[in-house]
């Protein structure tokens, strides 16, 4: 499917969908994951976070997730309210 399909089908469900591209390489700034992430989820939406890359780069990723859904979780506890769903999956290059 490319990005053209996706953001109809988010269209057409009603669904927002944000598609986010880094370029890294020689002479360029890394990603910096918690940023990104930070600004895109939320403790009202469920949300689920795609991403992929090398072994690093997916570490990385996933410990993010898992932060947030710990804090999501703490602040549904502390607000006795529901946590939103937080999915991800990784697609590793280097397995």
């Amino acid at each position: 499917m490319i990005v053209t399909d996706m953001l109809a089908l988010a269209a057409k469900t009603e669904t927002h969908v944000t598609l986010d591209k880094h370029i890294t390489g020689s002479g360029r700034s890394r990603l910096d994951f918690t940023t990104i992430m930070r600004s895109h989820v939320n403790e009202i939406e469920s949300t689920w976070v795609y991403f992929s890359g090398p072994g690093g780069f997916m570490d990385v990723g996933e410990q993010v997730c898992i932060d947030l859904k710990s804090s999501r979780n703490k602040t549904a506890m502390a607000t006795k309210s529901r946590s939103q769903l937080l999915e991800w999956y990784c697609a590793r290059w280097d397995v």
